[in-house]
């Protein structure tokens, strides 16, 4: 039975443990997780690449195994870090609807909804 020593590695071997299983990736599965990594669903991913979802998710549970994750955000993460992106994931921002005060609301007591966007699809945020 290996040591407590041999069982865990260093903060080092187990960056440079990642950046091999990482360089263990087919071409296939590091597009896919870099498109997770933009939040896109597998039908999404499928769409932009011309291939099937079922083709989409196989590259994925593959790309899981390979580096050892259970989610493929998780997954899309650790393929951010090595290729050095700087924001791996969408900024989420709370933006309130815009409400024209001289319309009418039918709503009781000016009770208003709120929403979460995406930034970056949005393309930036309005000001409230």
């Amino acid at each position: 039975m290996p040591s407590a020593a041999t069982r865990f590695s260093p903060v080092m071997d187990r960056a440079e443990d990642a950046a091999q299983r990482v360089a263990r990736l087919s071409p296939g599965q590091r597009e896919c997780l870099a498109l997770v990594n933009q939040h896109l669903s597998s039908k999404e991913i499928a769409a932009q690449l011309g291939i099937s979802p079922h083709t989409v998710d196989q590259r994925i549970r593959q790309a899981l195994q390979v580096l050892h994750v259970e989610r493929r955000a998780e997954a899309a993460r650790l393929l951010a870090a090595h290729d050095g992106v700087s924001e791996p994931y969408q900024r989420l921002i709370h933006q309130p609807p815009y409400i024209d005060p001289a319309a009418d609301s039918p709503q009781i007591d000016g009770a208003v909804g709120h929403q979460i966007r995406h930034a970056d699809r949005t393309g930036g945020t309005n000001p409230a």
